[in-house]
């Protein structure tokens, strides 16, 4: 019952997920205070992990006796790799989520890097570039934004980190980068931040694999950049750019946004 908690989910209304929600959690909790942790050990065990320990800003002790019993659960999967991925996925958010908190607690975090936690970050780490720099980098921006407000410093180590990326960098890395930028300040940056982003939104459109959608994404915000700095001919024409690139995809709600951000000018 506890594993179909996604496709229960799904059949029901938005009001009622809220609730459903809630009992499910309780269940669960339930179900190990009546059973004891080591019921976890299965595959199983193992998927009611990934499903239910979802809080990214602390570490529970289900978490701590996962890791404690790491190689046991090994012996559960069919792939042991997906263990890794889980650890380092799990890792990366409970850094970034504390650092945009503003707890300095996320460099201890990332300390668990070179720590008990080395093995899988070894495992999915890339020929040529430091995990724990690179990853440092990242959570030391996130914090300079959210906690200190700073921009400037933001932007400077999210180069540093594409920077050392290299070719490895994707869209996400960069769609992410300007995302945490416009959400943290509800799309009000400063012009250096505008102007930023217009280079990483440039550097972006080079890569290989782009689609349409992406392509009108990318162009409406690079409008949304040149409007910020007061040029609207130079917004205009990112916006009947994105416009076009909708069509082509056939994508009804790109089409009305840039419409709608040009009229808006």
């Amino acid at each position: 019952m506890l594993l179909d908690i996604k496709y229960f989910l799904n059949n029901q209304t938005k009001e009622n997920r809220g609730m459903w929600i809630s009992r499910f959690y309780k269940i669960y909790d339930d179900y190990i205070k009546t059973n004891g942790k080591e019921i976890l050990l299965s595959q199983k065990g193992f998927y009611l992990i990934t499903y239910y320990e979802t809080d990214f800003s602390k570490e529970s002790d289900v978490l701590k006796f996962m890791l404690n019993n790491n190689d046991k659960f090994k012996t559960y999967l069919k792939d042991p790799k997906i263990l890794s991925y889980f650890w380092v996925s799990r890792q990366n958010r409970y850094i970034e989520t504390l650092a945009k908190k503003g707890q300095i607690e996320y460099k201890e975090q990332l300390e668990r890097i070179k720590g008990d936690l080395s093995e899988p970050y070894k495992f999915i780490g890339k020929p040529g570039i430091d995990t724990y720099e690179l990853l440092k980098k990242k959570a030391d921006a996130l914090y300079f934004l959210y906690s200190k407000k700073d921009e400037s410093t933001y932007i400077s180590l999210m180069q540093e980190y594409f920077d050392t990326l290299k070719d490895l960098i994707t869209k996400v890395d960069y769609n992410k980068a300007i995302d945490e930028l416009f959400v943290y300040n509800k799309a009000k940056v400063s012009k250096s931040s505008y102007k930023a982003c217009i280079l990483w939104i440039n550097t972006a459109m080079q890569l290989k694999g782009l689609d349409n959608v992406d392509l009108a994404r990318y162009y409406i915000s690079m409008g949304q950049c040149y409007q910020g700095l007061k040029n609207n001919s130079k917004a205009k024409e990112c916006y009947s750019k994105a416009s076009i690139m909708a069509i082509k995809a056939g994508d009804k709600r790109l089409q009305m946004i840039a419409r709608e951000l040009s009229k808006s000018l």
